[in-house]
């Protein structure tokens, strides 16, 4: 394995795959959780996310916009898979604690609703894993910032929906 792949790959995966485990444990410790709120907190951190990438501070500057479709965007892809699946891993199979049964429930409910989207996506809309994409940066950063924005306002609909209907 070279050092570059070690120092790009290797070690943030790990270092994803245990911040979901941490963010699952200290979910399932929490005395009465209720996972609407945790939908919320997550879409209102990507709508903000996607609000920088769309500020004119970030559009009009062609270093900040490399850096984001680039590093930026790679970096979001594996940490929501790493992450994602690490949290529902654990909340399946090793969650203890007061809300354990409701974060049983919530891994594979944010795995199913918010990270496999936000995979397909990414990988067709954003990186082109599989060919050279068919359209400008230009319009691979706006689909970037839209869709942070947009899938942030729409986890935060999921979430009042879900505090209605409990």
């Amino acid at each position: 394995m070279s050092r570059d792949t070690l120092i790009r790959i290797v070690i943030p995966s790990a270092l994803y795959a245990v911040f979901g485990i941490w963010v699952a444990e200290k979910l399932a410790a929490h005395p009465g959780l209720l996972t609407y709120k945790v939908f919320n907190v997550v879409g209102c951190s990507m709508a903000l996310l996607g609000m920088v990438a769309l500020s004119q501070l970030v559009v009009d500057n062609e270093r900040y916009k490399t850096l984001m479709l680039e590093t930026v965007s790679q970096q979001l892809l594996a940490f929501l898979i790493f992450s994602g699946s690490a949290l529902m891993l654990y909340s399946m199979h090793w969650a203890k604690g007061p809300s354990a049964s409701a974060i049983e429930k919530f891994g594979p409910q944010y795995f199913f609703v918010f990270v496999l989207p936000s995979m397909v996506f990414f990988n067709i809309g954003i990186n082109g894993v599989d060919r050279p994409l068919p359209w400008s940066d230009k319009t691979r950063y706006t689909a970037f910032g839209a869709y942070l924005a947009g899938g942030g306002m729409l986890l935060q609909l999921y979430a009042a929906v879900s505090d209605l209907m409990a």
